[in-house]
């Protein structure tokens, strides 16, 4: 997904002149015509970096730059003042409002793009380094009914298990929850309630609250199966809040993305120390799932950070393609191929038990622990 880049002017040539230079080098624009509607957009449409004009008919671009930085989850967002004010005080003013960067007018089309390019790239490192300590595994379908939220539900158990380390895992699906069927905890939604939050008040102590304790290991973040409340996809800011928080209450922590249908997709996929991309042995769902990984490798998945590919098979064997099949479409290694077990499934889906927990010497649990295994010794070798 391009980065959204929130361009802030009065003047309308300005606006244009920016939007369609930058546009020209892949960039969403989105723009704002003062500096009180500025702040509206921070907050809505959380964009990626900030270009601000100093001179503004109400709110000038340094209170606008102070009101933005004040925040703590505007931390990283960089701004760039713009302006037609050239005097070494007013850039010692813009740069101590909270600018990165002060830019006059008029400036070069290629002088301005480096400087958004090189401030991104200084964001997203800002962004690594800031994370702490716990790790972070997100889990991608490459289409809805494969068995994503099963196969997380399952690794955390495992993963807990392997490691003995606490493991935290939620359903980041707003509507479409699946957990609250598969152990029967009807009445939490935990997603929901967070989302509807002010971002200031997710804190580690408020998120922890909304989280289930099970009783064979780990906690879990619920998602209601309420479909009034996909409208909460709209909140990014909250669940970008709720991926970061989560680290600081587990060391390791599995968000179950389901499709990825998120909007600014890409700043959880940031947050993420390792990817994980489900799919089934179908030649159509293993072509869908290599354009995925393609993708990931913007963000140095697959290079620097882990992108493991599993595949669920949950139909008869003549009916699939082989894991050699498999793997010839898909490219990406498979850490493992989840063999059908619908009557185990089944026994699980009816006494609301996790298929590891039913049977923890069976054909599916052997696989969700090789996938753990393969976590646990790359967490190891990082130490």
């Amino acid at each position: 997904m391009a980065e959204k880049i929130l361009v802030v002017d009065d003047e309308v040539d300005t606006l244009r002149l920016v939007g369609l230079t930058l546009q020209r080098q892949g960039y969403q624009i989105i723009a704002a015509g003062s500096g009180s509607q500025a702040l509206e957009m921070v907050q809505s449409e959380s964009p990626d970096l900030v270009i601000l004009d100093v001179m503004m008919p109400d709110l000038d671009g340094y209170e606008v730059a102070r009101q933005v930085r004040a925040s703590e989850n505007n931390t990283h967002l960089p701004i760039i003042m713009f302006s037609a004010k050239t005097q070494s005080a007013d850039k010692e003013v813009g740069m101590e409002s909270g600018a990165d960067a002060y830019l006059t007018k008029p400036i070069h089309p290629t002088e301005l793009a480096n400087h958004v390019k090189l401030l991104l790239e200084q964001s997203r490192e800002r962004v690594r380094a800031a994370q702490p300590g716990g790790y972070v595994i997100g889990v991608i379908g490459a289409k809805g009914g494969i068995g994503v939220s099963t196969l997380v539900l399952n690794l955390a158990i495992s993963l807990q298990q392997i490691t003995g380390k606490s493991v935290v895992a939620a359903e980041f699906n707003p509507g479409h929850g699946a957990w609250k069927l598969e152990t029967d905890q009807r009445g939490l939604d935990g997603l929901s309630n967070l989302l509807r939050m002010s971002p200031k008040k997710l804190t580690p102590q408020v998120i922890e609250r909304e989280l289930f304790r099970t009783t064979y290991g780990p906690r879990l973040l619920f998602s209601s199966r309420n479909f009034q409340d996909i409208s909460l996809l709209k909140a990014t800011v909250q669940v970008e809040s709720i991926s970061h928080q989560l680290q600081k209450i587990a060391p390791l922590t599995i968000l179950d993305f389901g499709t990825m249908f998120w909007p600014n997709y890409d700043k959880l996929v940031l947050n993420c120390d390792e990817i994980i991309l489900v799919s089934e042995p179908m030649t159509d769902t293993l072509m869908r799932t290599k354009q995925i990984a393609r993708e990931l490798e913007k963000f140095d998945f697959g290079a620097a950070k882990p992108l493991r590919a599993v595949v669920v098979n949950r139909a008869p064997y003549e009916t699939s393609l082989s894991l050699k099949q498999a793997q010839a479409i898909l490219k990406t290694p498979i850490a493992v191929m989840v063999p059908p077990v619908p009557e185990a499934a089944s026994q699980a889906e009816e006494m609301k038990v996790p298929l590891i927990m039913l049977q923890p010497d069976g054909l599916a649990a052997l696989h969700y622990h090789k996938l753990g295994q393969k976590i646990k010794e790359y967490l190891s070798d990082r130490v």
